[in-house]
């Protein structure tokens, strides 16, 4: 298969599957396992694994950037940027729990040098600004774009300190 949605053509009653898919036919990008997910609305999801599906344990890591986790997807670099080409949506789920940590150290101005205490890296290795469910550029997590992080005055809810387990992502 080409793709998830050449697979559900010549499934079509089919709502989930794990296939290989080979995005360039015999070119020289090899073939990946995926899964793929299709809902009667005619949307459909392409999953692709990475080396780090379940949760890690961060304890002790005090100084910003002193803790860092390499992401390797399960298929190659050439077929992630063609499957991410050709989608006109793309996602990469990202998550944080805390519990008395801080994130991005949030509320920063532009003004103001952004010294977050976490971050992720783009495929472009550039340290980016911002949280899953958020925007490129705000300095914030999702909450702090929706305006409903735990403590009001933060953009994530990780850069509260509270006690007890919150979730940013």
């Amino acid at each position: 298969w080409f793709s998830c949605i050449q697979f559900q053509n010549k499934h079509p009653q089919s709502r989930y599957t794990e296939t290989v898919i080979d995005v360039d036919g015999s070119g020289p990008i090899p073939p990946a396992h995926v899964k793929c997910e299709f809902f009667p609305d005619g949307r459909n999801i392409t999953y692709v694994e990475h080396s780090h599906q379940d949760s890690t344990k961060v304890d002790g890591f005090e100084e910003r950037g002193s803790f860092q986790q390499l992401i390797h997807y399960h298929a190659p670099n050439e077929m992630m940027e063609t499957l991410i080409n050709r989608t006109s949506t793309c996602v990469q789920k990202l998550g944080y729990n805390c519990k008395r940590s801080r994130l991005l150290n949030t509320p920063v101005s532009e003004s103001q040098e952004f010294q977050p205490f976490g971050w992720w890296v783009s495929r472009q290795n550039k340290m980016m600004d911002y949280w899953a469910g958020s925007l490129p550029g705000t300095r914030k997590c999702e909450c702090g774009l929706l305006g409903d992080c735990f403590d009001q005055d933060k953009w994530c809810n990780c850069d509260s300190g509270h006690d007890d387990w919150l979730y940013d992502g």
